[in-house]
């Protein structure tokens, strides 16, 4: 099953390995969880005069292969014609990556920043959740099953609320916090260190100028973070409420 990011910048052929440009974006139906179609860059006229944008519908693909789809036809369809089979305009189709995600009550769960399909009918297959750069290496992404997404409302990809209460998975927090669960207080230090480290670097990337408001914004996150890492790498308090220590002799 291919992904959307996979799909963008292959290569689009017909019969006889004829070039007819490079997939730009993959197009979703106006509401419904599904690929449509490709927007095409066709090649330069005389390689040098730039062609406007062309239209493939995901039905006319007759063969996938490694970062090259193969036509049918030898030329792409008309705009009008493609519009005739699809019921609707190009123009009302939907670029999903990057597009917020919001759960039906209406809660904020983050940015597309990919998506499954299957190659015959478009339909979707997985939705694959961002919280950013920062976030994400920290505390891992969401990945939706197909059945927990509604649709495109017009302004967001619509998910079930079960995605937004479900739990990221990877980043470097919670994979310190599984291991140090298992290893022992020991070893509780280096692992802190790696996961502050993991952080430290993304946040580091986000500075402009130290003196800036982003700079500023950059140091509040990581004072966050920070305290975040060391209580999750606490050990877990006994009966009477004090916090059992393993360092001594």
């Amino acid at each position: 099953m291919p992904l959307v990011r996979d799909v963008m910048g292959s290569a689009v052929t017909g019969p006889g390995g004829r070039a007819l440009g490079e997939v730009k974006r993959v197009l979703f139906h106006p509401s419904e969880a599904r690929v449509v179609g490709f927007e095409v860059v066709p090649p330069p006229l005389l390689l040098l005069v730039p062609r406007p944008v062309r239209y493939l519908p995901i039905e006319d693909v007759e063969r996938w292969g490694d970062r090259v789809l193969r036509t049918r036809a030898r030329r792409l369809p008309s705009r009008r014609a493609g519009e005739r089979r699809l019921g609707f305009s190009w123009d009302a189709t939907v670029v999903w990556r990057g597009m917020p995600v919001a759960a039906v009550s209406g809660r904020e769960v983050g940015r597309v920043h990919d998506a499954g399909f299957t190659k015959v009918s478009g339909s979707l297959t997985r939705l694959k959740v961002t919280a950013g750069a920062v976030n994400d290496a920290a505390f891992g992404t969401i990945e939706a099953p197909a059945a927990s997404v509604i649709g495109f409302d017009g302004a967001s990809v619509v998910v079930d609320d079960s995605v937004a209460l479900s739990g990221p998975e990877g980043g470097a927090i919670r994979a310190a916090g599984a291991a140090a669960a298992g290893v022992g207080e020991m070893v509780r230090p280096a692992l802190e260190e790696a996961a502050v480290k993991t952080v430290s670097a993304g946040l580091a990337a986000a500075k402009v100028v130290s003196g800036s408001q982003a700079g500023r914004a950059a140091g509040r996150a990581w004072h966050g973070v920070k305290g975040f890492v060391r209580e999750a790498l606490e050990p877990e308090p006994d009966a009477d409420g004090k916090r059992e220590r393993t360092d001594e002799p």
